[in-house]
């Protein structure tokens, strides 16, 4: 049995060394949907965010095949819709925790290890995945990788790294179908292994076991139900000579058997119910099943090895089935995790908590896949603003067009007069609206260049069409290196003024009375209540409709665009025009006309 202590809390932990090394880089060729990609991961957790088939869970299983957790199928070779490749690597690149391995590591590489620019001791292994004559199953080998200097590059070698340096590393996949109520009967699953060794002394297992005995014997003695059971089972003699005895034990007498039927019952505060974790909601099950595999690491990675491998977590969508608060709180789960975590996700809760750098944008491009990645420089600047743009700035990394626009009401009004042009939904399309909160050039500089950082993801800006919004612009530039202006390609120019006077220059006084009335009137003691907020439209009535906009801009102007389409109003030009460009960024069919549909009569 391995050796085990105890932590001041009472968890076991295994003694002897630790692997003090990690994965800096991931490199995959002609693996699943991957041709060829080269993934560098933190030190701590790393994000994959991208569309869906954009290869993030290839990616995963590439991770988890090159350290020994999936077994290879044929499934696993790159294919196109007429070929299958007759090969597939997946390269891991280690390096030193410090300035040199330890001991232990340092033998068990046996001397495959040197330095490399950028400090510490490096060393690469290559997985080497083929078909194979006899199973479905792929057969594989590994090679060491030696650097290469003069081509800064790390070329394959005819050395075999041993099992034990493999060791090393323990990679464990927790997928997005995890549900803890499917793991309590099952002794392979996380849950199973964690109560694999109780840690209980053998003068308490006697007693418990003694005790647990004496329990179902009561109880079989206890029940009539048992005991004719026993007597109906106890008939089998007259067919088979072999039987004498048959007894019933309605409770296991070892103490490993009885803790396999152990329930988890959570319950609520003020009294709430307490429900067994079967009969709990999704949410629940899942993030149950996620502190289990928590605790796993905890108390098991490496107990049966004489080191602590480097324990990595490959986590597909760990969001799943949560509420955005526990999608935070799993974020700092994560945090604590010890070794390297990589997080596969579509959860911008998530990305918008995440260290800006350690986020990887994967795009799928024809038959490549790109990586893309914020500097350390860039992130910096980002977050200065985040704050004010917490939850886009999620969305950002899933975004395949970001529009700029100036604040909390184009955010919200603008989306719902593109719908109907695009004939579809903004938000489906993998359009984001980035709220700047107020135009100020430097914030949008610092976008831009995030943005062309990340794979040069598409965008337009959608400025005002006064002296703010035209300085906003000045001294950035647009993604062809030209300067930006009102004649540039991705800016839009808000029509006359702002968006309060673009939505009266489209006609919608009706819709704007409409909206003042009904959800903004006068409330008592205001000597006005019961008097219509806006009198029907008039051009002496402007400044007054301009100023409830104004006044109301943090909700008004997404009604009064509602019910513009409600009532099939023709869109404002700048919004056509703002369209077409979107149209033409995502390669979508004919341009938007400035057509109108039937209008509904204004009473």
């Amino acid at each position: 049995m391995p050796n085990l202590e105890s932590t001041p809390d009472g968890n076991p932990f295994t003694t002897g060394p630790v692997a003090d090394l990690w994965i800096e880089e991931v490199r995959v060729a002609n693996f699943r949907s991957i041709v060829d990609a080269q993934i560098p991961l933190e030190r701590g957790t790393t994000f994959l965010v991208g569309e869906n088939n954009s290869g993030k869970s290839s990616i995963l299983l590439a991770i988890a095949t090159a350290c020994g957790f999936h077994r290879p199928m044929q499934d696993d070779l790159h294919r196109t819709s007429d070929s299958v490749v007759d090969e597939a690597t997946i390269d891991l690149v280690l390096r030193s925790s410090g300035q040199e391995f330890s001991e232990v590591v340092a033998q068990r590489l046996d001397g495959n290890y040197g330095n490399r620019p950028g400090g510490g001791e490096w060393t690469a292994i290559r997985m080497i995945l083929q078909p194979s004559q006899e199973s479905a199953f792929l057969s594989w080998t590994r090679r060491y990788l030696t650097w290469v200097e003069a081509e800064r590059d790390w070329q394959e070698s005819n050395l075999v790294p041993s099992r034990q340096v493999m060791e090393l590393l323990s990679a464990h996949v927790v997928e997005a179908s995890r549900d803890l109520s499917s793991d309590l009967a099952r002794r392979t699953s996380n849950w199973g292994q964690v109560l694999a060794e109780l840690g209980i002394s053998e003068s308490a297992r006697k007693d418990l076991e003694e005790r647990l005995g004496g329990l179902g014997s009561s109880l079989r003695q206890a029940s009539p139900t048992l005991g004719a059971l026993e007597e109906e089972l106890l008939e089998m003699r007259g067919a088979q000579s072999s039987i004498e005895h048959v007894e019933i034990r309605p409770l296991p007498e070892r103490i490993e058997d009885l803790i396999h039927s152990v329930d988890v019952v959570i319950g609520g505060g003020n009294d709430g119910p307490s429900l067994p974790i079967r009969l709990q909601g999704s949410g629940s099950r899942s993030l149950a099943a996620l502190r289990v595999y928590f605790a796993l690491c905890k108390l098991r990675i490496g107990v049966d090895q004489g080191i602590r491998p480097h324990l990595v977590t490959l986590l597909e969508e760990p969001e799943a089935h949560l509420h955005p608060q526990a999608q935070a709180a799993v974020h700092h789960s994560i945090q604590s995790l010890q070794g390297q975590a990589v997080v596969a996700t579509h959860s911008n809760v998530l990305v918008g908590e995440a260290d800006l750098p350690a986020i990887r944008l994967i795009r799928s491009a024809g038959e490549g896949t790109s990586v893309s990645t914020l500097s350390r420089e860039t992130a910096r600047k980002v977050a200065v603003f985040r704050r004010f743009i917490s939850r886009p700035l999620g969305e950002l990394f899933f975004a395949r067009l970001v529009i700029l626009v100036d604040g909390a009401a184009e955010r919200a009004t603008i989306p719902v007069l593109l719908d109907p042009l695009l004939d579809r939904d903004v938000g489906g399309l993998g359009v984001t609206l980035l709220d700047m909160q107020g135009q100020s050039q430097e914030w949008l500089r610092k976008v831009i260049e995030a943005l062309e950082e990340l794979g040069r993801i598409p965008w337009v800006a959608f400025v005002d069409n006064d002296s703010d919004g035209l300085n906003s612009i000045k001294g950035c530039f647009g993604s062809d290196g030209a300067p930006l202006s009102e004649a540039h390609p991705q800016v839009v120019m808000s029509g006359t003024k702002q968006l309060e006077q673009l939505l009266l220059d489209a006609g919608y006084h009706h819709e704007v009375e409409m909206v003042a009335n009904e959800h903004a009137s006068w409330q008592p003691p205001d000597p006005r209540a019961g008097q219509p907020r806006l009198p029907a439209y008039a051009p002496e009535f402007q400044s007054d409709y301009l100023g409830f906009l104004a006044d109301t801009k943090g909700w008004s102007g997404e009604l009064v665009a509602r019910a513009a389409v409600s009532n099939r109003k023709q869109a404002p030009p700048p919004i056509v025009d703002l369209a077409n460009r979107v149209k033409g960024a995502l390669s979508l069919a004919s341009p938007v006309s400035l057509e109108p549909g039937p209008a509904v009569e204004e009473e």
